[in-house]
């Protein structure tokens, strides 16, 4: 049988509740599916998990996790709706982001207008400090974990892949959850605070201005540690064409 063959198949099944229409895309820790849950007919991403759990007490660990999550409820991040096991895969159950990612939309090398840089600086200052007063770091804040609903608001994604992944799926492996580009130096050394993620933030908003990341840099292999291999230009140019922001532009209405 063809390998796209199976891939249909396995798009036409159903997982417990949800009937899969489609792949949205997959990475390293999961695939996302476009689904509908059969209940309600409401369209959601269904976020599947490349593990394979069989040990009851982590299965327990795991939903005891994404209950965590589940309980945040801001307007700039994506929600937790349910989690629970294909088998032995656990997924999770989120609120569907049609309009893809920040990294779709702009690529890398773009500099962003300033209106959309104040835009989802604020919003996703925002959500990390709801989530920060809630006790819960995100661990990997980066371009591809921003998604974009209806009306193209920015939504902060994988609050539930990183921590879980973080607490749950790499106890064994003892390696930092993150992107190591954006990640903090205590996070990558296993360390990771709430400062971590402004850190994160704050990367972002340099590329975004600047059109390049803040360092150019490789990964060695079984390493988590970024080795810098030039750094890039200073960014006072960049700042230079961005009006000084008022108070009320940072802080939102």
């Amino acid at each position: 049988m063809q390998p796209e063959t199976m891939k249909d198949q396995r798009m036409a099944k159903r997982i417990k509740n949800y009937k899969i229409h489609r792949l949205l895309g997959h990475g390293n820790s999961a695939e996302v599916h476009l689904a509908t849950e059969i209940q309600s007919g409401r369209q959601v991403a269904l976020k599947l998990l490349h593990a394979f759990i069989t040990d009851q007490k982590v299965k327990d660990n795991f939903l005891h996790e994404a209950d965590i999550i589940r309980r945040l409820q801001h307007s700039s991040i994506v929600r937790v709706l349910d989690a629970d096991f294909d088998d032995t895969r656990p997924f999770l159950v989120l609120t569907y982001a049609p309009n893809g990612n920040l990294r779709k939309k702009y690529p890398r090398t773009t500099v962003l207008p300033n209106n959309d840089i104040l835009n989802y600086a604020r919003n996703i200052g925002q959500a990390l400090e709801y989530a920060h007063q809630q006790d819960i770091i995100h661990r990997d804040v980066k371009p591809e974990n921003i998604l974009l609903n209806e009306r193209n608001a920015p939504l902060l994604s994988d609050f539930g892949i990183a921590r879980i992944a973080q607490h749950t799926l790499t106890q064994s492996t003892q390696q930092p959850a993150g992107t190591p580009i954006y990640a903090a130096p205590e996070q990558l050394m296993g360390k990771p605070k709430k400062a971590s993620d402004q850190y994160s933030l704050a990367i972002m908003i340099y590329e975004w201005l600047c059109g390049r990341p803040h360092l150019r840099a490789m990964i060695l292999p079984g390493s988590m540690m970024p080795i810098v291999t030039r750094r890039s230009p200073r960014y006072a140019n960049a700042i230079q064409r961005f009006p000084s922001p008022s108070k009320k532009s940072c802080s939102g209405p």
